[in-house]
């Protein structure tokens, strides 16, 4: 673009007065004078080109710097690339690791949790244990379940940012191949 003729087109009208007399300047004579030419509208057009003839010289500069741009577009594809890779990753273990996290909340922990509240109730009744430790088990139990539900939240999460990914990629795949095309 930097070498590209500079193109200019231009149209010009002008409408002149009509005069009849005109004032003699010569060299020592003024006096009027008949005019006897035609002095009709002005019209003109035409076309200016700039050619820039310098930086056709230093086409290989060009070229060069046309190339390390290239090369810089292509370091900076990579390293999206290689992020984005890596943000997938990321999110994939976010997702297994929640996901064991629920599965053991779930299975085992909570309903443990949920025995010893029904343990501590009935041993309450006869007097074998105090009230405190009856809440100190159903806060727990309450407790974990709040953690049950930050952990599929954040599952949730990565399981959308990994669906944004990859729809980003996917965009960027299609608009490749019309490239291409």
């Amino acid at each position: 673009y930097n070498i590209s003729p500079q193109t200019e087109v231009f149209f010009s009208y002008m409408k002149r007065k009509e005069q009849n007399f005109s004032l003699d300047k010569g060299p020592l004579n003024y006096g009027l004078m008949d005019v006897t030419e035609y002095r009709g509208d002005l019209f003109s057009f035409g076309l200016n080109m700039r050619i820039p003839a310098w930086s056709g010289l230093k086409w290989d500069s060009i070229v060069g710097e046309s190339l390390h741009l290239a090369e810089v577009g292509k370091y900076n594809l990579e390293k999206i690339q290689n992020q984005m890779q890596s943000e997938l990753n990321r999110n994939l273990q976010v997702i297994r690791g929640t996901s064991d996290q629920i599965k053991i909340l779930e299975k085992k922990l909570i309903p443990e949790l949920e025995k010893i509240v029904k343990a501590n109730s009935l041993l309450y009744v006869p007097g074998r244990t105090n009230f405190q430790d009856t809440l100190i088990a159903q806060t727990e139990v309450l407790n974990k379940k709040i953690l049950l539900e930050d952990l599929r939240e954040r599952k949730s999460e990565a399981i959308l940012n990994t669906l944004k990914l990859l729809s980003l990629a996917y965009e960027d795949r299609q608009n490749a191949v019309h490239e291409r095309h």
